[in-house]
């Protein structure tokens, strides 16, 4: 008995440790930035259709993989190789941290990245949230497995004539298929 609780306690640990860690690929779905003193919402079907993107990939010592392509200056063509983390910050930079270092404060939650940064006086420049990219395949094949069930759904009920209006019925002996 104790040791499954013990097993149990410590794979919640490790599922709690990866869904909450960085490491790994993440990509942009919706974010705020300010434009002209008024904050924006750009949502996933907007991104999409703007052609705007933005892709961490956090690897393991701190190297950082990033695309982006936004319509907000301080992240628009940023460029940087490396990451760090200190408390709920982390930072960007190219080859030396602490020089040219873009920080972000982030969290975790529910899968979810959230970045944020702010300006000197306080106003949000960009708060982006972002979604594993391994969650959104798995995501994608669940619908895809999903859309599978529904069509073998469709055509066996169509082989017992199925309608909206009439109840299951089986096809007449002579229509039946060979076993």
């Amino acid at each position: 008995m104790a040791r499954r609780i013990k097993t149990f306690i410590q794979k919640q640990i490790s599922n709690y440790r990866l869904n909450n860690s960085l490491h790994g690929e993440w990509e942009l779905f919706e974010y705020y930035y300010d434009s002209k003193n008024i904050l924006q919402h750009v949502e996933k079907d907007q991104l999409k259709s703007e052609g705007n993107f933005w892709e961490l990939s956090f690897l393991e010592p701190g190297i950082l993989k990033m695309n982006v392509r936004l319509p907000v200056q301080s992240v628009n063509g940023l460029y940087a190789n490396k990451w760090s983390r200190k408390r709920n910050y982390v930072a960007f930079a190219d080859e030396e941290l602490g020089k040219n270092a873009i920080s972000f404060q982030y969290s975790i939650d529910k899968g979810i990245l959230k970045l944020l940064k702010k300006d000197k006086s306080g106003k949000i420049e960009i708060f982006a949230f972002f979604e594993r990219i391994d969650d959104k395949k798995r995501r994608q094949q669940n619908e895809a497995s999903m859309n599978v069930v529904i069509t073998y759904l469709f055509f066996g009920m169509t082989r017992f004539n199925i309608t909206p209006t009439t109840a299951p019925r089986p096809i007449p002996a002579k229509e039946k298929f060979p076993h």
